[in-house]
């Protein structure tokens, strides 16, 4: 999961994260103190395909409205599950 860059020139760096989903919202935990300020509760607002690099990117809000992006493999079992949350 990455947040999304306030300046175009930012180049943030990919965290990892775990995932669980209540309802329709997504609760991130984060696995390291870097990404600490992911943790929270976020909601899928968008999703697209990276074929060439087999990948789905989903566009997440938070709360206060702070945008980021989480990539999950194409074959990935939880892909069914954020695309029911897409809108």
């Amino acid at each position: 999961m990455q947040r999304a860059p306030e300046d175009v020139a930012d180049r943030p760096r990919w965290h990892d994260v775990k995932i669980s989903v209540d309802d329709r919202e997504l609760y991130v935990y984060a696995r390291a103190r870097r990404a600490s300020d992911l943790r929270g509760s976020w909601r899928v607002v968008g999703a697209i395909d990276d074929s060439a690099r087999k990948r789905r990117i989903y566009e997440l809000r938070s709360a206060n409205d702070d945008a980021a992006s989480v990539r999950i493999p194409l074959r990935s079992r939880c892909v069914p599950v954020l695309d029911e949350l897409v809108p």
